[in-house]
């Protein structure tokens, strides 16, 4: 899926910032609520940044990645979390979990009515009764396709991204500039 070069971009600088984000947001909504979230089971995980963070709030959490060479990384950032490399479309550990979250426009990565379908069946035996799914999605009428939006980073790196659409499928080019001084 994602080989090491395009990994090595998501984590430096890619959605670290977005799942961080995403997780205070997510436990933000629980709190409010009073509900407690013991285990939490990322599908589509990257790099592991969600898991790291719910492991931080003492949530039991897993991740499972397609992509072998993200999975490497997310184990190397957290030896405590347990992170398999496997399809969110037949994942199944016989265990289910009080969170599934599905964050980073990973649900994008699906294509088809049955593919979605197989998805959330999946989904459903691996959440407990009254467990939560959480995912987010790319709206394509809300993006602006086409047009490079750059983001200024510390140590004077740029990131550019250039999102483009063909057919039903969107693509994220991502180019990282250091500007020297």
């Amino acid at each position: 899926m994602y080989d090491k070069k395009f990994s090595k971009i998501y984590e430096e600088y890619g959605w670290v910032y977005f799942s961080i984000t995403m997780g205070k947001a997510i436990l933000k909504y629980f709190k409010n609520n009073n509900i407690k979230i013991n285990t939490n089971l990322d599908l589509c995980c990257g790099t592991g940044t969600l898991c790291n963070f719910f492991y931080k709030q003492d949530i039991q959490t897993k991740g499972v990645d397609l992509s072998n060479d993200m999975i490497n990384i997310a184990k190397r950032k957290n030896k405590n979390i347990k992170f398999v490399c496997g399809n969110a479309l037949y994942y199944n550990d016989f265990n289910t979990y009080d969170l599934i979250t599905l964050t980073c426009d990973a649900i994008n990565h699906f294509l088809g009515k049955d593919e979605l379908n197989k998805l959330f069946k999946n989904i459903n035996e691996l959440t407990k009764e009254n467990g939560y799914l959480i995912f987010d999605i790319c709206d394509n009428e809300k993006i602006e396709f086409n047009k490079e939006i750059i983001i200024n980073r510390d140590n004077g790196i740029k990131v550019h991204y250039f999102i483009t659409q063909k057919y039903n499928l969107v693509n994220t080019n991502v180019k990282v500039n250091k500007m020297i001084n």
